[in-house]
């Protein structure tokens, strides 16, 4: 993007030929922008409100566009923004409570979200699209989840590491091995719980920000599996 404003939480359609995002201009309504990279053309707006919002997620089927609203009334809601039809979004998580940063796992099956609902952020999952079956992920606080490419594993940010749970399951999600895998000294922006500022690859590789003399750098983690093991020891 090249105008003056803001423009922020982007996300890849699952295909990788588009990006939507979320764009701000002084005094005109947050818009939700998608964009074409495969070829020239112009941004698409595909819907503008007065709230503040982010783009959280692009479900694996490409259908639908998961969005973290800013309702004065209930806080942090996630809504769902279909892609056909009449692009009208509709709450899915709509609660007192901040929900937020919302991810679909690759198969579509699972829903991961923080909430405060527990009184602090905590990471749960659920099914996806109709809900249920929810289960508690983090047990000492959690915020910005990420799926793994395969959905095995979902990762989430703790107080002090990044950290990383088995998700399997039929009808319902079952949490298993949560687990420390390195040290997290990474930024995580002005609102922790409003930005997913990491990702992983495709190969297991995490790539993070870290703050180096005051300079923000991009930073790939190759070795965690080998700081596992120094930290928890396999017998």
């Amino acid at each position: 993007t090249f105008e003056a404003g803001e423009d922020e939480t982007p996300i890849w359609s699952s295909d990788g030929t588009s990006v939507a995002y979320t764009s701000a201009r002084p005094g005109a309504p947050r818009r939700l922008i998608r964009l074409g990279i495969d070829g020239p053309g112009d941004a698409e707006e595909l819907w503008q409100d007065p709230r503040h919002f982010h783009a959280a997620d692009w479900s694996p089927d490409g259908t639908t566009i998961v969005l973290d609203v800013q309702n004065q009334a209930t806080s942090g809601d996630v809504y769902l923004f279909p892609l056909d039809g009449d692009r009208t979004p509709r709450p899915l998580l709509e609660s007192v409570f901040n929900e937020r940063s919302a991810r679909v796992s690759p198969d579509g099956r699972w829903l991961a979200y923080a909430s405060n609902e527990s009184g602090r952020d905590e990471i749960y999952v659920q099914v996806f699209p109709e809900l249920g079956g929810k289960r508690q992920v983090s047990t000492n606080g959690g915020v910005q989840p990420v799926w793994s490419r395969d959905g095995a594993e979902l990762f989430f940010r703790g107080p002090n590491d990044l950290m990383a749970a088995s998700v399997a399951g039929e009808d319902a999600p079952t949490v298993a091995a949560v687990r420390p895998l390195f040290n997290d000294r990474f930024i995580r922006a002005q609102s922790p719980g409003n930005h997913t500022t990491y990702d992983v690859a495709r190969d297991g590789r995490f790539l993070m920000l870290e703050s180096v003399a005051g300079l923000e750098s991009m930073y790939a983690v190759a070795s965690w599996f080998e700081e596992l093991k120094a930290r928890v020891p396999v017998p």
